[in-house]
């Protein structure tokens, strides 16, 4: 159930904000030295479809005014593989936090390393971060589990 509410709210927010989403798909389709890019709406788009900007084949024409770009598109604007990177730990590291883009649109890594820090106990660190990173109070219990 949560899941469906997920996508209807991810619907909501994708139709309200259309001709933003659209101009949002321009930009991402000019050169990487001109583009200023979205990443919220890259982001979204990435994992619930949208196969006409990820595959030629599926690229629409006029008869999709809304959705149609009069330049040739040259190469797939979004990609449905996910962005991974990797770090060896260190002995030296003192701690891990687990978290969503929520918690760094709000927080830099430095900010996020500074409440652990400075909190040492585990309910003090999972109510800051929750709280800093705009989460629901239901997802304090999430993060109070991961600890």
């Amino acid at each position: 159930m949560e899941l469906l509410r997920i996508i209807a709210r991810l619907r909501s927010v994708l139709m309200h904000s259309l001709l933003e989403f659209m101009m949002a798909i321009v930009v991402l389709m000019l050169p990487r030295t001109s583009a200023i890019t979205s990443s919220k709406i890259s982001l979204i788009l990435r994992s619930i479809g949208d196969a006409f900007l990820k595959r030629p084949e599926f690229w629409l024409d006029s008869s999709y005014p809304w959705f149609y770009v009069p330049e040739p598109i040259t190469r797939p604007v979004l990609s449905a593989e996910p962005s991974v990177s990797s770090r060896v730990l260190q002995p030296t590291d003192k701690f891990l936090i687990f978290a969503s883009d929520g918690l760094w649109e709000n927080l830099t890594n430095k900010e996020a390393a500074e409440i652990v820090h400075r909190n040492t106990r585990k309910r003090v660190v999972a109510q800051e971060l929750s709280y800093r990173g705009g989460s629901a109070p239901s997802n304090f219990r999430d993060i109070q589990e991961l600890m």
